[in-house]
């Protein structure tokens, strides 16, 4: 699938999460309502709000991957065309996946002068600037400077406590392209890209009832929260005195404060028979992200996310031919990126966190090493062979990781000798990862007499901090056959297989097995479909269907803790299986009509996966007397549908004609269906089935120096949610989709 610049500018896309509702079988969902992105193609996803997780669909802007989901969030802006490729990728360029892969490629300097700015206001106090100048400057250097600032005052939400809106957006960016062609067989392309993203983050909805404790047994004591409380303010008062909690005030709105900057250096040398070809990438991220994962005015479960992120790569490609039939492509991949990353997790109304506030501290660092290649054969009429294989080599390592105490405003880790500041409370693990010896678990169970001190030598002090290191290496692979029985159809068929290396969590834990790595992935896909061209070149209609073989499908999952229930951790699930299919037709029936449709079925099924059930065990709760988590659950999922949504359905119908000799207007719709999107977690968690519904109406003119457009989004009001969780209280947190939007915008041209 591919979209036009200006395609996405007329469907309101403004943040790779957009495409979600235009383009089949892709979903991308934000953890918590944050800035933490699960990018879904074809089923294949890894759900997750860790920072540290690459995903199996990767996300590039020119040509450079983006090797983190939360790297993926700034906005979107003089972008040329966006293409989504599905399946296993890596035998022609970049980083191997098992899911797919976004590329956005953004505009160049262009041959001749060009120049725009545009307007746009909304409702929720919206505005959008941007513009652009390019063009070149001499006979063999040309340039172009483009920029964006969007905000939106007004949130969509309203804080019952505070009635304060939130939500509000402020998003800026700003990109200088440099283009060198000194010979004619040789060109350089600089891309220098910055951003900034000081939006705030939505408040999360409870959609079930549950009651605060406050470790009191008696129930008129609790303090009950029901679906009407809707908050989405920042709690934290107790852990002011806390690195990344010290600018934040009670009631505070959730919000972030991201800073981004990164390089593309693109080089292509015609040597003759071969094509050398260099892509050179660096992106850096400076990352606070604060969020109320609550949605009540107490500290229950209130994170912060301070995360740098670098990330460095290198691609050579050679490229040629042999005869006119044979064309051929080998390069080498080299990939590194570190993180450095401080979670704090205020939880002090919270008895079953122990009224702690807690932080996680690591480092990590990832090295990729590939080599690939990739061959199409014309062996006879009509007939293309595609072969293509990649060796990849990764090794992830993290260092120094550990759960602090970071506040202790009743005394209760103090009394235990665990002082407030520097080490792990997640205990000892076994270097096999065989046992664990978690630190809360020795004193639970070794009897803590509340009432005299506890013997300090009874239970270990704090751990060591947690070091490893995973080595992953892999073959991957496609091979292609393509039928061309005329000059409009192309036939095709194509099996393939995709890795994707382990990792690590990151979560607060209170035992190391939370940080186990967990295995790599592989996935081999079988592909068939057709492309053909209809109606004397007037319409475009693909289609293709497959069928996934998934082996160690990496999934967010929990674990058992006899203190805190259901702990996050990931587990790999041995068998599963994806089957589905896309249909995409542009038509053009008569003039000034356009027509889009697209439709999408993707059906996954466990087929093989003993799981822990979360789930169950938080909606049982921790035993009435003790207060303690006795009882696991474990439930076996073969048979069980994967996460995903079967259909997805999108259209856009679209006329243009003449309103006067020097206007046109253009009337266009656009909507789009999504089936319900089913949750790991349970049917509890399942994402509601929704339509949404956009219009606009424009007026342009004929030779293209200005456009006026009005524009509506989510015309029906459709209520929805693009996220379902829970945390150690609460059973389920939503959060919510857009509501109805509208406003106008003004673009004027200078060429």
């Amino acid at each position: 699938t591919a979209l036009s610049g200006d395609l996405l500018n007329d469907l309101g896309v403004q943040t790779v999460n957009d495409l979600t509702e235009f383009v089949p079988n892709l979903s991308i969902l934000n953890q918590f309502g944050g800035d933490q992105a699960v990018f879904d193609i074809r089923g294949v996803a890894l759900f997750s709000y860790d920072t540290g997780n690459s995903a199996p669909v990767a996300t590039y802007v020119d040509g450079v991957v983006l090797p983190y989901p939360v790297m993926t969030q700034g906005q979107l802006f003089d972008i040329e065309r966006v293409e989504i490729l599905r399946g296993p990728q890596g035998t022609l360029f970049g980083k191997n996946t098992t899911g797919g892969a976004v590329s956005f490629i953004t505009n160049g300097a262009g041959d001749s002068f060009e120049a725009a700015v545009t307007g746009e206001i909304g409702n929720y106090e919206y505005t959008r600037i941007e513009g652009f100048v390019g063009g070149p400057i001499s006979e063999t250097f040309g340039a172009r400077l483009a920029a964006i600032n969007v905000r939106q005052r007004e949130g969509y939400q309203t804080d019952v406590v505070t009635d304060k809106d939130v939500g509000g957006i402020d998003r800026s960016g700003v990109r200088l392209t440099l283009e060198w062609e000194p010979t004619d067989n040789l060109d350089f392309d600089l891309k220098l890209r910055a951003g900034r993203d000081e939006s705030e983050n939505g408040g999360l909805k409870i959609l079930a009832p549950f009651a605060e404790t406050f470790g009191d047994p008696n129930p008129d004591n609790w303090v009950w929260f029901t679906p009407e409380f809707h908050p989405g303010h920042w709690d934290t008062s107790v852990s002011a005195n806390v690195e990344g909690f010290a600018d934040i005030n009670p009631f505070d709105k959730p919000r972030r404060d991201n800073d981004y900057r990164g390089a593309t250096l693109n080089i292509n040398w015609d040597i003759g028979p071969v094509l050398f070809t260099s892509v050179t990438g660096y992106d850096k991220l400076d990352r606070t992200n604060q969020m109320d994962w609550d949605g009540t005015p107490l500290p229950i479960n209130d994170y912060s996310f301070t995360s740098d992120i670098e990330a460095w790569s290198q691609e050579f490609r050679f490229s040629g031919t042999a005869g006119e039939n044979f064309t051929w492509i080998a390069g080498a991949y080299l990939a590194k990126d570190e993180i450095d990353e401080k979670v704090r997790y205020d939880c002090t109304a919270s008895d079953i966190c122990l009224n702690l506030a807690y932080g996680v501290d690591y480092e990590q660092e990832s090295d990729t090493r590939a080599l690939f290649a990739h061959t199409e054969w014309a062996f006879a009429d009509n007939w293309n062979l595609t072969f293509g294989l990649r060796y990849t080599d990764e090794e992830r390592e993290v260092r120094d990781m550990s759960t602090t105490v970071d506040a202790d405003p009743f005394g209760v880790a103090a009394y235990l000798n665990y002082p407030v500041g520097p080490g792990n409370l997640a205990g000892y693990l076994a270097d096999d990862f065989s046992s664990a010896a978690g630190i809360l678990e020795c004193l639970v169970f070794g009897g803590v007499d509340f009432v005299n001190p506890v013997d300090p030598t009874y239970c270990p002090s704090y751990g060591p901090e947690f070091n490893n290191k995973l080595e992953d290496d892999a073959w991957s692979g496609k091979i292609g056959l393509d039928w061309l029985p005329n000059d409009d159809l192309l036939v095709f068929g194509s099996i393939s297989r995709g890795f994707k290396s382990g990792g690590y969590g990151s979560f607060p834990a209170s035992q190391l097995m939370q940080w186990a790595p967990y295995d790599s992935e592989t996935l081999t896909a079988y592909e068939a479909g057709i492309k053909w061209t209809l109606a004397e070149g007037k319409a475009q209609l693909n289609a293709s269907a497959y069928y996934y073989d998934y082996e160690d499908r990496q999934v967010v999952s929990t674990m058992h803790d006899i203190i805190f229930g259901p702990l996050t951790t990931y587990a790999n699930a041995p068998e599963s299986t994806l089957k589905g299919f896309e249909i995409e037709l542009n038509w053009i029936p008569a003039e000034g009509w356009e027509v889009r449709q697209a439709l999408g079925y993707s059906s996954g099924e466990f087929d093989e996966f003993i799981d822990y059930d979360g789930g169950t065990v938080i909606q049982n709760g921790p035993d009435p007397e003790t207060g303690l988590w006795l009882d696991p659950v474990y439930i076996d999922r073969s048979g069980e549908d994967a996460p995903g949504t079967d259909w997805q359905y999108s259209g856009l119908l679209a006329y243009q004609a003449d309103l006067t000799g020097s206007l046109d207007w253009r009337l266009q719709f656009d909507y789009a269906y999504r089936d319900v999107y089913t949750s790991i977690l349970g049917p509890d968690y399942d994402l509601e089935s929704y339509w949404l519904l956009n219009a606009q109406f424009s007026l342009i003119q004929k030779e293209g120096r200005w456009n006026l457009a009005l524009w509506g989004r989510n015309l029906a009001d459709e209520e929805y949610f693009t996220d379902k969780n829970f945390y150690n209280e609460a059973v389920i947190m939503g959060a919510v989709g857009a509501p109805r939007t509208y406003g106008i915008r003004f673009t004027y041209n200078w060429f």
